[in-house]
């Protein structure tokens, strides 16, 4: 079953996206102990953002799935509930409400993210930028507007302090087999040159970030 989870943030978005540039703050999906799934905002195993606190900053969230009704979402201390989500299928977010940055240069960031069950089949691209296992072990695709990303840059952040640097091939293929247990993340940014407006502001580029997680057992 192929998940869909879209999220906006309506207050606060250029405090939150300025925080993720200079504190490498990324948003992604985890399991919890309930067997479901929960969005956090942070460093994964150093600082993970709270409420009351910068969590906050992310009052509109919608969730859904393609074939199942939308999800209801409940704040917590540390994370985002998805409530009836399950943590044994793939879930995916997407934030597409960052303010436009006022730089010279202006741009509007688009977050995406996916949770995958360590032992889930092959699956398919269903987000602008996004990083799918191909079904052989340790490989994965990245995809940008549904076509191979070649030569993607992708970076690896694990609980532990592990991180890792990887190039996909032209073919946008990229292989990483995790070191030990626990939660990893793959992150990959592309940036676009295509101009348009968000909240009646102009804006010359976009940023796509998109956080493929999983956990090792």
């Amino acid at each position: 079953m192929k998940s869909f989870f879209y999220s906006r943030v309506l207050s606060a978005l250029l405090l939150a996206s300025a925080t993720m540039a200079a504190q490498a703050h990324n948003i992604w999906l985890e399991d919890l102990p309930t067997g479901e799934v929960g969005f956090r905002f942070g460093e994964i195993g150093e600082k993970i953002e709270t409420s009351p606190g910068r969590l906050d900053a992310f009052t509109g969230l919608q969730g859904w799935t393609v074939a199942t009704n939308q999800f209801k979402l409940e704040k917590k201390s540390g994370h985002i509930l998805l409530q009836g989500s399950k943590a044994t299928a793939p879930v995916l977010v997407e934030e597409a409400g960052m303010a436009v940055r006022a730089v010279q240069n202006p741009r509007k960031t688009m977050f995406y993210a996916r949770w995958q069950p360590a032992k889930a089949e092959a699956g398919e691209a269903a987000l602008t930028l996004d990083i799918v296992p191909t079904g052989k072990p340790g490989e994965y695709r990245v995809s940008f507007r549904g076509q191979p990303l070649a030569e993607a840059k992708i970076k690896v952040e694990g609980e532990k302090g592990f991180t890792a640097d990887l190039t996909a091939d032209a073919q946008g293929k990229v292989t990483f087999k995790a070191p030990s247990k626990g939660l990893f993340l793959l992150v990959c940014v592309h940036r676009e040159t295509l101009a348009g407006f968000a909240g009646g502001k102009a804006y010359e580029g976009l940023t796509h970030s998109s956080t493929l997680s999983f956990r090792q057992p």
